[in-house]
């Protein structure tokens, strides 16, 4: 089950994981020095826009404020005009309760909580619209 931590949405509202669920979901945590998570980006924004009614999408910038800040995940999504909904991991509460251990992490998780794939690395675009096509039961 997605274990329950505290992140920070884009309007710097405290929200809960859990409350984060009610359809399936797709979680990716990032970080803008991470190169793969950059070159995952388009393809997650492509998903959400095909998928976005169907699907939960929570992409979780892992901010541990010396390598990662709050300031450079804002300014890199602003300045390439992302709209799929994120999240700042300001505590690292997510990382370190979902075990992530590399970046890029994607998971994905069933509209009840339950964790049922995690992939820990870059996931191509090809392979992200065929996973998130079978979570939206098409």
């Amino acid at each position: 089950m997605l274990p329950e931590f505290n992140l920070i949405d884009i309007n710097g509202n405290e929200v809960s994981s859990l409350d984060l669920l009610g359809k399936p979901t797709i979680i990716n945590f990032w970080a803008t020095w991470c190169g793969y998570c950059m070159k995952e980006m388009p393809d997650f924004q492509t998903a959400y826009e095909t998928y976005g009614d169907k699907i939960n999408f929570v992409m979780i910038d892992a901010v541990d404020g010396k390598k990662e800040t709050e300031q450079a995940g804002r300014a890199y999504i602003e300045e390439n005009g992302y709209t799929f909904p994120v999240y700042f991991d300001t505590q690292m509460e997510g990382v370190i309760s979902c075990g992530v251990t590399a970046f890029p992490s994607t998971l994905f998780v069933s509209a009840e909580g339950e964790v049922l794939l995690g992939w820990p690395s870059y996931l191509s675009g090809d392979r992200l619209m065929e996973m998130a096509k079978a979570m939206a039961g098409e």
